[in-house]
């Protein structure tokens, strides 16, 4: 039996996944399609004279707004956020056009990337559930996401990935194909109502599946099922008790050691989860060795 010890990484930006705006927009939110003028960092402390103003260190990006989804009438505006990372700052670049959730707090308009603001070309499908939604009042059931590639050995950089093969099947067993654009963006709209499940094949043998319902209530007529495949190697299996019943929500380790001079001179962790049927897959592995197990660090 191995026993090892150690520390995880964690992100110190941790946020809540919003889901898409098929049910309206919330009253306290400015939605609105912009393009980025110029982005400046700047450094505000609080004076003595306005001891209710709130600190800020991040950056404000100078926006021409292009459309409005909730009557703003401004032409342009500066949306403020944080530098990135620990802040959760939202990396606005200059010439960038965006779609733009924000919030008011005292005559500021603020922004992260805890909110659903992201690149217009990556929210086409959600600009038209804006637009469906200020002129129809009303959203046409959808289930519509995206594929990207992870890289885990690069910093994590995202990649889209097109004419990946989306294929749906509902409770009745009826099926609905489609695949991804250049943008690894994919949508069905005007689906009947009912569960699905999704699957996404990338490289003829990853196949990925997630289970979504579309209903008639409002906000839960569209589901925003994404796709997350990594790059590099894989470790998949299952794992079932005593008595050969599979122990789903189990947390699986693999712990890559690196070797320097013949002894173990530094390790690296990945991990995955097994589901419903005791079935884990860890993906985008480095080549090397592993050991894997679970409770390493509980």
């Amino acid at each position: 039996v191995v026993i090892l010890f150690g520390f995880e990484k964690v992100n110190a930006c941790s946020c809540r996944v919003s889901n898409p705006p098929c049910g309206g927009i919330e009253k306290s939110s400015i939605v609105f399609l912009a393009e980025v003028i110029s982005v400046s960092i700047h450094n505000e402390e609080r004076t003595a004279k306005n001891k209710e103003f709130m600190p800020f260190i991040g950056k404000k990006a100078q926006v021409k707004v292009l459309e409005s989804f909730n009557n703003m009438t401004a032409k342009e505006l500066v949306v403020e956020t944080g530098l990135g990372g620990g802040d959760c700052g939202f990396n606005f670049k200059e010439g960038e056009k965006y779609l733009i959730y924000a919030h008011g707090y005292k005559g500021r308009i603020l922004t992260s990337i805890c909110s659903r603001t992201q690149l217009l070309t990556t929210a086409q499908e959600e600009v038209e559930i804006l637009r469906e939604l200020k002129t129809k009042k009303t959203v046409k059931s959808r289930i519509f996401g995206n594929v990207v590639l992870i890289n885990r050995e690069d910093d994590y950089p995202v990649n889209p990935l097109s004419k990946v093969k989306i294929l749906l099947k509902n409770e009745k067993g009826s099926i609905f194909r489609t695949e991804t654009d250049l943008m690894g963006n994919y949508k069905l709209v005007d689906l009947p109502l009912g569960k699905y499940t999704i699957e996404a094949t990338y490289k003829t043998n990853f196949i990925k599946e997630i289970n979504v319902e579309i209903k008639k209530t409002t906000g839960d007529q569209c589901a925003e099922p994404k796709f997350y495949f990594y790059d590099g190697g894989r470790i998949a299996g299952k794992v079932v008790d005593s008595n050969g019943n599979p122990v789903s929500g189990l947390r699986i380790i693999a712990m890559k050691i690196a070797i320097s001079d013949g002894e173990e001179s530094d390790w690296t962790s990945y991990d995955g989860y097994t589901n419903q049927n005791g079935n884990y897959e860890i993906e985008g592995l480095p080549n090397g060795k592993y050991y894997l197990g679970f409770n390493f660090f509980e």
